[in-house]
């Protein structure tokens, strides 16, 4: 559940990429969607490994793994 919520919000601007360049719109919206999906993976990797999602994510797996 929590890797899917992370995987969803870093995809979402690249997505959004598609529909942008298909409705012609000025230049800088799409540089703009480039930017905050990069700056989403770069806060994730810096900050939500060791304190959010992807922290959850790996303790939710090792506790699935140990009790299997």
């Amino acid at each position: 559940m929590h890797a899917s919520g992370a995987i969803v919000t870093k995809l979402m601007p690249f997505i959004f990429l598609g529909a942008a360049i298909a409705a012609e719109v000025p230049t800088w919206v799409v540089w703009a969607l480039v930017v905050i999906g990069l700056v989403e993976i770069g806060v994730d990797i810096v900050w939500s490994t060791k304190s959010s999602d992807w922290k959850k994510f790996k303790r939710e797996m090792s506790f699935a793994q140990s009790t299997s």
